[in-house]
């Protein structure tokens, strides 16, 4: 009699069944201190790796960009402690492969940058306008982003006519990345736009 691996092995149908063991949920919130030191890999994503713009030595804050790239897929990495660059060096990531990492000794001060800081709040129309121009046209840096036609590639449809068909068939080709967007009403969004 032959024998086969079952083609169901285990029940999956609704996913894992733990037990809902909350052992800490009357326990005191804790606040954890800073770690003595941080490894920031320059490859943490599928964009192009970064490099850093500190150098051993420099002094830097909560927030201090440490790396950054010029490739189209990239993200600057900043520093999540203050401290002083301890070293540069090649650290092995969990897939194996060997990337340049800046390691970071932490004063355990938890500083923030001063140059960092949040941007304006919008109150009027212009601001908005303004706000909106930096996503559509960059901030001079050369980053503008890029422009599509309905009815050309990647958005399928009828040129000059964009349906929800189209804007969502559009989003899914950025898989992995999340679109950022604004779900509201129609009011909602009117009331937006006529900001004073």
């Amino acid at each position: 009699m032959e024998q086969s691996f079952p083609k169901r092995p285990f029940r999956t149908h609704g996913g894992a069944h733990v037990p809902h063991h909350k052992n800490t949920a009357h326990t005191e919130t804790r606040v954890m201190p800073p770690p003595d030191e941080i490894t920031l890999p320059m490859t943490q994503h599928i964009g192009a790796p970064c490099v850093p713009c500190v150098k051993k030595g420099d002094h830097v804050y909560v927030g201090t960009k440490v790396a950054d790239s010029d490739a189209y897929v990239s993200v600057p990495i900043h520093s999540s402690v203050s401290g002083t660059v301890k070293e540069i060096k090649k650290v092995i990531m969990p897939g194996g492969q060997a990337v340049d990492a800046v390691i970071i000794t932490s004063d355990g001060l938890m500083e923030h940058d001063p140059a960092v800081c949040p941007p304006p709040e919008i109150k009027t129309k212009q601001q908005l306008a303004d706000a909106v121009n930096v996503l559509i046209a960059g901030d001079g840096n050369e980053n503008a982003a890029a422009k599509y036609t309905v009815g050309t590639a990647p958005i399928s449809g009828t040129k000059g006519k964009l349906a929800c068909d189209q804007l969502v068939e559009f989003w899914g080709q950025f898989d992995p990345y999340t679109m950022n967007t604004i779900l509201c009403s129609t009011a909602t969004m009117t009331d937006m736009l006529k900001i004073p």
